[in-house]
């Protein structure tokens, strides 16, 4: 079999002034530098017209930021690293190279909707069964006038035999998968493992990488690459790059390009962050209360708690002042799917979810994100508050809200926000920086008495 890439223009030389003034001008990075794509119809010769058209249909007619610059070295054929803010159209950067791959390559109008044996195909690597699902359905609505398939593998939605039988027989050219489901099913049929599917990947995705990471999943995406082709394209897309990431980086890529929007870790521009010092949970509650009527009628609003028995019992207490719906990895997937689309689909506006919902979803016209529990780290926070203002269908950048809750207890988030706030020149909130004083002050033996001594950091309002 074949494989070319199209290297018509793959040179790191391919870069103009114009190029370098519009990266300068939007905060965009790429080294080795590549021009970007300014405008969806310098791919008429690129990307097949039935997909120009879907994109007319979605009110798409400017790539956003992070498409632009993807796309001006991914259609090149080169690696990429990629990392930009939640929201900011990362799915569409790589779903349009493969495309462009699998068309270019194996397919043609002619050609059966099932690929045979030798056929290129692309698989993207995701880390939880709800971005695979959303994937899918992306790009089977954008494949659905070309002469190719998609398929999600993931846990949950079918068992492995099923799942095993179903790859036989559709042969999809495009796989989305979870890393373990897939290294399950392909170890109960070998046949797929080594005939046909891993060694025809030609172009490989792994989208939100760093969270497989976080996830435990590195050794089972290093399992699943090990047996791919060395002269594979890969594709790395996330919104943080931690030095984890950038050490498997070197296993996982061949010279890649690197893509950056914006500052890696930073929070999104577009949000207005607010910190909120209360005395103890029920305060919390009663802010909430208080609040979601508001929010409400502003758009969605999103509330994230850090645990599933967290999620049930903050619902529980709001479900008596207006409807709301639950995602976390306790429920089962038919109704995490029926909770979601009854939030994007705006039958209700307040969604209390763990921190599934706040990676790689896309949500829309979420307007207020509320950490009801400061996440464990400052790249989860990014995630998280990027769930507000995401892009709309004309793709504008919208404004959103995002509020954190804080307890005496949360003081290492406090100092997190505060060393962030001052990376970032954002204007440090004065009860947060009182928290972290009054941590430091006690650490030092100024006062034993009561939780901070004789004053407690957070000042009384009308939740306390």
């Amino acid at each position: 079999m074949s494989y070319e890439v199209n290297t018509s223009n793959n040179d790191s030389t391919r870069d103009t002034s114009e190029g370098h003034k519009w990266r300068k001008e939007n905060q965009v990075t790429c080294h080795p530098p590549f021009d970007p794509i300014y405008d969806f119809a310098e791919l008429r010769d690129i990307l097949p017209e039935e997909v120009l058209t879907w994109n007319a249909t979605k009110n798409l007619t400017t790539p956003t930021l992070v498409q632009s610059q993807t796309l001006g070295v991914a259609l090149c054929g080169k690696d990429a690293i990629v990392t930009a803010t939640t929201g900011s159209g990362k799915t569409l950067s790589y779903l349009f190279p493969i495309v462009s791959h699998l068309m270019a390559n194996h397919c043609s109008a002619s050609t059966s909707r099932s690929a045979d044996n030798s056929s290129s195909r692309a698989l993207v690597l995701v880390p939880t069964r709800e971005l695979a699902l959303q994937v899918e359905q992306i790009a089977k609505s954008m494949f659905a006038k070309l002469p190719l398939t998609a398929l999600a593998i993931t846990g949950g939605n079918m068992g492995r035999y099923q799942l095993s039988q179903k790859l036989q027989s559709t042969k999809p050219h495009c796989v989305i998968a979870t890393p373990g489901r897939l290294l399950d099913v392909l170890n109960s049929q070998q046949k797929l493992k080594k005939a046909w599917l891993l060694p025809n990947i030609t172009l490989l995705v792994m989208d939100e990488a760093d969270k497989m990471i976080e996830m435990g999943f590195a050794n089972q995406v290093t399992q699943v690459l090990q047996n791919l082709r060395p002269d594979r394209q890969s594709l790395l897309v996330s919104a943080t790059f931690d030095s984890r990431l950038q050490r498997r980086c070197q296993e996982w890529m061949h010279d890649p390009c690197r893509i950056s929007v914006g500052k890696t870790g930073e929070s999104s521009k577009h949000v207005i962050q607010h910190a909120i010092c209360l005395p103890n949970s029920q305060a919390k509650i009663d802010f909430l209360k208080e609040s979601l009527p508001a929010f409400v009628g502003v758009g969605r609003t999103l509330v994230f708690c850090s645990t599933r028995q967290g999620v049930e019992d903050v619902a529980k207490e709001l479900r008596p002042v207006l409807p709301v719906e639950t995602l976390h990895g306790d429920r089962h997937l038919t109704d995490r799917k029926a909770s979601l689309k009854a939030f994007t689909k705006g039958d209700i506006k307040v969604l209390v979810a763990t921190d599934v919902a706040g990676r790689g979803l896309d949500i829309p016209q979420v307007s207020t994100v509320i950490n009801f529990d400061p996440p464990k780290n400052w790249n989860t926070h990014v995630h998280r508050i990027g769930r507000a203002g995401r892009m709309s269908a004309k793709e504008d950048q919208q404004e959103g809200s995002a509020y954190t809750l804080m307890l005496p207890s949360n003081v290492e988030f406090a100092k997190a926000m505060i060393r962030e706030y001052k990376r970032e020149a954002r204007p440090i909130p004065p009860e947060i920086q009182e928290l972290a004083d009054h941590q430091t002050k006690r650490d030092h033996g100024s006062s034993s008495k009561g939780y901070y001594g004789n004053k407690a950091p957070i000042k009384k309002g009308r939740w306390s």
